[in-house]
């Protein structure tokens, strides 16, 4: 869908969970899409950080926090401009060193879970991401830290145990965000639905 395209302003927003901290291969992705478009991996083959790329740009920024276990966790990945990139992890800002890209809109399909081959819609074999996706979210501006922090605490919790749990998935929709949500993913139907919407805890 169009609406799901996007420029070099954006925040993407998932709940991901592990399956094992010993796979095979050097990367699994997170989120992908090909072209001058971002790319969200995790780098299994080394560090176990969290890293964002331009798909046809190199790296922007990895994660200062490695990921080395299989609890659910919240990412959050925010850019407004070339220079201005940012990684949450479980409502902290793990973000390292950025390099400054410029990314792209582009026709290329929205992946979650796989990277593409350069150019194409195909996926790459050996970086598909090995876990569990959840209430992945995609807005059209770079979120605030205190939006990522209600992202957090609402939808980390779970039925009766209080917000900011990174053991369970989300189960609730978060409470409003001041900017317009241009998708939903989940992993109840491996879908995504595209929409624009100034109110983001309407998720149906």
């Amino acid at each position: 869908s169009n609406s799901l395209d996007f420029g070099d302003t954006f925040s993407f927003s998932m709940w991901f969970k592990r399956d094992s901290t010993s796979p095979t291969g050097s990367y699994e992705t997170l989120f992908g899409k090909s072209g001058n478009s971002p790319v969200i991996t995790i780098d299994v083959g080394s560090d176990d950080k969290v890293e964002v790329y331009g798909s046809t740009l190199g790296k922007i920024a990895p994660a200062s926090t490695p990921t080395s276990d299989t609890s659910w966790h919240h990412l959050v990945v925010t850019k407004s401009g070339s220079s201005s990139t940012k990684i949450y992890l479980d409502n902290s800002n793990v973000t390292g060193s950025v390099t400054d890209k410029t990314v792209a809109s582009n026709g290329y399909n929205l992946k979650l879970g796989v990277d593409t081959d350069a150019g194409t819609n195909n996926p790459t074999a050996g970086s598909y991401f090995k876990g569990i996706l959840d209430d992945v979210r995609i807005y059209n501006k770079a979120l605030s830290s205190s939006e990522v922090s209600d992202l957090y605490n609402f939808t980390g919790q779970s039925s009766g145990t209080g917000g900011g749990s990174t053991e369970n998935p989300p189960v609730n929709p978060p409470p409003v965000v001041p900017t317009t949500l241009i998708g939903i993913c989940g992993s109840s139907n491996n879908s995504c639905i595209a929409g624009t919407s100034n109110d983001t805890n309407d998720s149906s």
